[in-house]
């Protein structure tokens, strides 16, 4: 038994069998580290775009910050949203 065990390892499909499953493992975390890095700029980009959008809207003339005068408690917040 010592024999077989020991050469169990020198056959080809079993080298096959480990290299092909350490080439898939190697290339799904390449892949998910790619794909989290392009999606994650993605996502800090568009966050950036919106801050920017925002501050101009509320820099504009056409933003009345005395909208917020009447804003007192919680429930005027909803009441205004009601009418």
């Amino acid at each position: 038994m010592g024999n077989k065990s020991k050469f169990y390892l020198r056959r080809v499909d079993v080298q096959v069998v480990l290299l092909t499953s350490f080439i898939v493992i190697f290339s799904c975390v390449v892949l998910n580290k790619i794909v989290y890095s392009l999606a994650y700029n993605d996502m800090i980009h568009s966050l950036e775009e919106r801050v920017i959008s925002i501050v101009n809207y509320v820099e504009s003339e056409s933003f009345d910050l005395s909208t917020f005068e009447t804003i007192n408690t919680r429930s005027d917040i909803y009441i205004k949203n009601l009418m």
